[in-house]
């Protein structure tokens, strides 16, 4: 891999894999509704070497900056050039049994895998006073195991007519296992040991300040402060009550990974034509939608909620409009 650093850009990745055809034994011959059974299991190293061109070579940046009253170009320092890049590499287990049934009528596969990545290649964040932004390295490892299933029917079949059904199903659990520090988080990249790399990390939210008297007292303390709350506004919740609101107040909301997804694909087939459709559905995932369009903004999201709160509407779903508050938007997307 020409993009890794020099004396890390070859690497072994061996395999092996077993595989038993159940149908082909003796005491299967008499079993005639099986047309295939063949349980597997597999084991392999990956690579993954997925970094743009030149960008682990220290590369500069472009920068138009003014010299005196007149326009001028020069050049930063972009990435740290890192000489111990190397391969990230995977290894996984794999157990599973493909199956086929009623002379192909019904087939599938059922299948179990286990990963580990290490050396994850990663863009880490860099302390400003180093004059540098950003550097690739190879951060800590990563576990994924889960099931994936398989199953195509065939409900009809003539001569000229068929219909085919094919649903997969697949559930993955993924986790940060290492980091630089071992089992020590990475607060300001968004990485934490035992969740999946992409996480929403935010300030969560008790719904929205009101003006009674137990809420006014609540954000006298506030802003005493320097926390400026009134009614209106949505009421973040403080984790460590301190009546301060910073990164300490900030939970793991969720992760755009589903807890499961799948897929439907129904095929009919009559003479020289075909009509397909397909399904697919995502659960448990966490989606970031943001506010509706009653706020504004350039990038509208097609939502437009009328029940805001008011001084008239005080049991409202959503907060005051344009009552913009340092640290707290991001409480109720």
């Amino acid at each position: 891999a020409s993009v890794l650093a020099p004396g890390h850009k070859w690497d072994y990745f061996p395999s092996a894999a077993l595989a038993w055809k159940l149908q082909d034994e003796a005491f299967m011959q008499g079993v005639t509704w099986i047309t295939e059974l063949k349980p597997r299991i597999g084991w392999g190293v990956t690579g993954n070497s997925s970094v743009t061109p030149y960008t682990t070579s220290g590369p500069l940046s472009r920068n138009n900056y003014a010299w005196g009253s007149n326009p001028a170009v020069g050049y930063l320092p972009q990435l740290v050039q890192n000489p111990l890049l190397q391969w990230e590499k995977t290894s996984q287990v794999n157990a599973g049994i493909d199956f086929a049934l009623l002379r192909g009528r019904l087939s599938g596969t059922f299948e179990y895998y286990s990963q580990s990545t290490s050396d994850l290649i990663l863009l880490r964040t860099l302390p400003s006073p180093s004059g540098y932004v950003e550097k690739f390295e190879n951060i800590g490892k990563t576990k994924n195991q889960g099931v994936e299933i398989s199953l195509t029917g065939i409900p009809v079949q003539t001569k000229d007519f068929s219909w085919t059904v094919d649903l997969n199903w697949s559930k993955n659990n993924e986790e940060i296992v290492e980091l630089v520090f071992g089992k020590q988080d990475m607060v300001g990249n968004g990485w934490f040991i035992g969740q999946p790399i992409q996480i929403y990390r935010q300030y969560n939210n008790a719904g929205i300040w009101g003006d009674s008297e137990k809420d006014k007292e609540e954000m006298a303390k506030f802003r005493a402060n320097g926390v400026q709350v009134y009614p209106g506004m949505v009421k973040v919740v403080d984790v460590n009550g301190d009546y301060r609101l910073d990164g300490a107040d900030q939970v793991i909301r969720g992760t755009p990974r589903p807890d499961w997804s799948g897929g439907i694909t129904n095929t009919f087939n009559y003479k020289n034509w075909s009509l397909s459709t397909f399904i697919y559905f995502r659960w448990g995932q966490t989606y970031f939608g943001g506010y509706p369009n009653s706020y504004g903004g350039s990038n509208p999201n097609g939502r437009v909620e009328n029940d805001v709160w008011s001084w008239d509407n005080q049991n409202g779903r959503w907060p005051m409009p344009n009552s913009n508050v340092a640290n707290t938007t991001a409480a109720m997307q």
